[in-house]
Parts: C-alpha cells; sequence; structure tokens
C-alpha cells in the first residue's frame, strides 16, 4: 500500500478475449484501486486502444456520442446486452478482473447508455472504481504482493 492506496499491476488488458497493447505495463504500482472513485480510469493510449476496440464491435446505428466524460451510445444496455463486449484485465500472477457489459456500460437516461471507462487525469496511471469491482469481493496479500479477485455468484 502506497499514499493509502493499493497498487497493482496489470499485465494485459482484452476485450472479448482480444489483447489490446497496455501501455503502462512497463511501469510498476501503476494502476491503483480505489473504492472513491466511481468509473474505470485509463491513461491515455490504453484508454484511447480500449475505446477504439469497443466501437469497432458496437453497431454503428448506435451513434456514439460524448456526454462531456463519457463516451456514450444510443439505445440501452439491456437491449444491446448481447452484441457488448466483454473487458478483462488480467493483473501481475494472474488474477482477472472481468468487467461484463452490466459492469462496463451505465445506463444514463432512458435513450442512451455510455461506457464507464474514462481517460485518467493521471498521464501514467489506472484507477480501478467501484463500477469495475461491483461484482467482486477483493483480497490483498501483502507479502506476496498478491490481489485475488472472486466473483460474487448472487
Amino acid at each position: 500500500m502506497m499514499n493509502g492506496h493499493y497498487h497493482v499491476d496489470p499485465e494485459v488488458i482484452s476485450v472479448n478475449g482480444i489483447i489490446i497493447p497496455n501501455h503502462l505495463r512497463p511501469i510498476k504500482g501503476n494502476t491503483i484501486i480505489d473504492t472513491g472513485t466511481t468509473i474505470l480510469n485509463l491513461a491515455g493510449e490504453s484508454y484511447r486502444e480500449l475505446k477504439s476496440h469497443i466501437d469497432s464491435l458496437i453497431d454503428e446505428e448506435l451513434n456514439s456520442f460524448s456526454d462531456g466524460q463519457l463516451e456514450c451510445y444510443n439505445g440501452t444496455v439491456q437491449r444491446q446486452l448481447p452484441s457488448l463486449p466483454t473487458v478483462t484485465l488480467t493483473f501481475y500472477k494472474g488474477a482477472s478482473l472481468e468487467l461484463d457489459p452490466t459492469s462496463l456500460f451505465q445506463q444514463i437516461g432512458e435513450e442512451y447508455f455510455c461506457l464507464a471507462v474514462m481517460m485518467s487525469p493521471e498521464i501514467n496511471l489506472n484507477i480501478i472504481g467501484t463500477t469495475a469491482l461491483q461484482k467482486y469481493n477483493i483480497g490483498f496479500d501483502l507479502e506476496d504482493e498478491t490481489v485475488y479477485f472472486e466473483k460474487n455468484l448472487v
């Protein structure tokens, strides 16, 4: 733990099993788990890679637009569920955090939903917020420097 946060090291980021470049991989401790932050924040290039891959999988008819902070799409998460991707963050020593469409997207109004990921305000820092963690119990082994994610079955 450093500065009140647990620092972890994602090795791989994938969208529907396709690995995308993780631009912060060489920087140790580049990601924090912060329950005071709502959504997943990815550093610049990693965010752009993720957004590009997600946009390529989402139906063009959903008309991507920005609501000022988040990338949004016309429609509803429930209606689009079968076509929405899953993002997996795999960490040093193998722990994985899988963000299914209900964790990756948030219904904002009746007419549109948004990607619950934004570009990090810090150039070399990813922040994993509560939306990404909502279906998981998290454990830290401080001596072994390992993080564990256990998906809630409820």
